[in-house]
């Protein structure tokens, strides 16, 4: 009963060099309302997306080294 950024905190405390990617249904102006921006960063994906699109995102955080 928790939200992903909760669980990616939660995880980030045990693990602190995981990468976590964010998707949502939600815009990304509304995930990031509470002041998450910095946190969640361009490792974000808006559903729906194609694999091309996922794809591409993913090689764009990695190649950032977010």
């Amino acid at each position: 009963r928790m939200s992903g950024l909760d669980l990616a905190r939660r995880i980030r405390q045990n693990r602190p060099e995981i990468q976590i990617f964010y998707t949502s249904s939600y815009t990304e102006g509304f995930v990031t309302q509470d002041g998450d921006r910095e946190e969640i960063g361009r490792a974000f994906i808006e559903k729906p997306f194609t694999r091309a699109g996922l794809a591409r995102r993913v090689r764009d955080v990695l190649s950032d080294g977010i």
